[in-house]
């Protein structure tokens, strides 16, 4: 474990939910698995009146198909200072031995300090851990390298 410079504040605890449009694990979500499931969440996470239980910001989920697509085409989510100013979060996938995404492995820290260039100092750690983790699950990366 490594120590932060600064302080950032979060919410999460147990049976906290992250926004499926909004949040770096979210959208990890949102892009690498069914999308009409993603959609209906992401409906029914909008129309939840206030206070709403979800961590993040729930934009409709046609405004963030460009986002998906580039985690779809990354292996990676990242968000920077989003959905909370100066705060980063970069999400990773872990898939089980069905070849499904079981769990996001998720870095989040005061933006100036987290490196996002995907062969950076976080993105590509994260990746490894996600993998490392993926294999002990009993996944093994198909032929395309996913």
């Amino acid at each position: 474990m490594a120590q932060a410079n600064d302080q950032i504040l979060s919410s999460a605890q147990p049976g906290t939910v992250y926004s499926v449009t909004g949040t770096a694990t979210g959208r990890l979500f949102a892009a690498l698995t069914n999308e009409a499931e993603a959609r209906a969440i992401a409906a029914l996470q909008m129309a939840e009146g206030a206070p709403q239980r979800y961590v993040g910001a729930c934009p409709p989920f046609d405004e963030i198909l460009a986002p998906l697509e580039t985690v779809r085409r990354t292996g990676v989510s990242i968000t920077y200072s989003f959905p909370q100013p100066g705060v980063t979060a970069i999400a990773a996938p872990v898939y089980n031995f069905s070849d499904e995404l079981e769990l996001a492995v998720t870095m989040i820290g005061a933006a100036e300090e987290i490196d996002i260039s995907l062969d950076g100092d976080h993105v590509a750690p994260l990746r490894a851990l996600a993998a490392t983790i993926s294999r002990k699950l009993g996944y093994f990366a198909n032929a395309s390298g996913a």
